[in-house]
């Protein structure tokens, strides 16, 4: 059998599953595309909330991650008050940043977003503001900011709460990748 598998998960996203070395087939993949554009944004969060959330109008470089560093987290992790905060990035080329070093950085895997809150803070605010339907990139921005707004300090707290099971999801699936985060 040479067939591509299509799994559902329980937020009822579709993924396939197919042999190594075996080509996507168009029949059972779709394209995503949005009419409304795209807009780059810079947030974080931590056990006491969400930062504010920056537009970007360039992409993401080593110089534009250090301003964001020096410009977001650091004030607000100062602005926190904790005491030794633990700093978590995603690992992506530029965010290997010489002010990140200035922090205390998790040692944490790249490209592996079942471990990475951020990523399903990330997915979540993307449905909810696609569910508003935004006809523009202003709209979406406008889309963006709101539901930004909306998430809570508990929404930040169980984020942070949930990385001690992602990490034993992944070490029971022995490396891959789970199908609740």
């Amino acid at each position: 059998l040479n067939a591509s598998l299509i799994c559902f998960d329980h937020n009822g996203n579709n993924f396939v599953r197919r042999r190594e070395n075996e080509k996507l087939n168009v029949k059972i993949t779709k394209k995503t595309e949005f009419d409304c554009g795209s807009v780059m944004v810079f947030g974080m969060f931590s056990s006491q909330g969400t930062s504010p959330l920056v537009r970007l109008q360039t992409r993401v470089n080593v110089q534009v991650y250090n301003n964001r560093l020096e410009g977001i987290v650091l004030p607000n992790i100062v602005k926190s008050g904790v005491l030794n905060p633990i700093f978590m990035q995603d690992n992506a080329t530029s965010h290997k940043a010489k002010t990140a070093q200035d922090l205390e950085v998790i040692d944490w895997p790249p490209k592996i977003p079942d471990l990475n809150p951020i990523e399903n803070l990330r997915k979540t605010l993307g449905a909810k503001v696609m569910a508003r339907n935004p006809i523009n990139t202003e709209d979406l921005w406008m889309k963006l900011q709101e539901e930004w707004a909306k998430i809570t300090v508990e929404d930040c707290q169980r984020l942070i709460r949930s990385c001690e099971r992602r990490c034993t999801a992944i070490i029971e699936g022995k490396g891959l990748f789970t199908t609740k985060y």
